[in-house]
């Protein structure tokens, strides 16, 4: 394999070859799911640096489309304010908040594809089961420290299934279901009415108010958001109407 080949934006033709190499790594630290290693890097005209780099395993993300059931293509039939996305509102240590998120998880299981991840994590979370997940794109997190991967998915035909959530803040989190029209203006910093709310499918607990978030501010879910929305017209168009 090639230096570039398989890495986000590789495969479009885009040049991401590069007269830097690293010669050398150091661990420093070795955690759950996560190291940290200290790397010595080699620049164009030979001279030696140090960076730090947390090495992850990779994680997937998803926006999950309702109504029960659908296609992709019948809720396209459909107005973004007939739309519903669900979210969760998770616990995050780092930011000390609870943020709304799109269902999302770490590949932490070996050899397992990033599809099967991700249909797992939504019943997992949320209780729902895809069966039509398109993905949308992979793109590097925050490539300035991390090699974290994010693989985005497209979420329909969704059916209820049982939860099966995992750690403490999984089991504290909220479900919550918007209509897309309202997901797509809290990324551009509105807080629209969120009081309707449902339940959370296969019997689980009532998704309580959102006290730390009423806008979307975590970056994977905001990428996530517009690609669906970006997807959604694509199929709306006349262009594939006629296909």
């Amino acid at each position: 394999m090639s230096p570039t080949e398989g890495k986000p934006g590789a495969e479009a033709g885009f040049e991401v070859g590069t007269p830097f190499s690293v010669i050398g790594r150091r661990s420093c630290y070795s955690g759950s799911f996560i190291d940290v290693e200290r790397l010595e890097v080699s620049g164009p005209d030979g001279q030696r640096f140090g960076r730090d780099m947390v090495r992850h395993p990779g994680a997937v993300a998803a926006v999950a489309l309702l109504p029960e059931g659908l296609s992709l293509s019948e809720l396209a039939r459909r107005s973004d304010d007939e739309i519903s996305v669900i979210l969760v509102s998770q616990y995050r240590a780092a930011v000390d908040a609870s943020i709304l998120e799109v269902p999302a998880g770490k590949r932490d299981v070996a050899g397992e594809p990033p599809a099967e991840t991700m249909r797992r994590e939504l019943i997992e979370e949320v209780g729902y089961d895809a069966h039509d997940l398109r993905p949308l794109a992979r793109f590097y997190s925050s490539p300035g420290f991390t090699n974290e991967e994010t693989t985005v998915y497209l979420a329909s035909q969704l059916t209820p299934a049982p939860l099966q959530r995992h750690g403490p803040e999984e089991q504290a989190m909220d479900v919550v279901r918007i209509s897309f029209s309202s997901a797509l203006r809290m990324i551009e910093g509105e807080a629209p009415d969120l009081t309707d709310r449902e339940r959370p499918p296969a019997g689980g607990e009532p998704a309580s108010v959102i006290v730390d978030a009423k806008t979307i501010v975590d970056a994977k879910t905001i990428v996530a958001i517009e690609l669906a929305r970006a997807r959604i017209a694509a199929i709306r168009s006349p262009a594939a109407a006629d296909d």
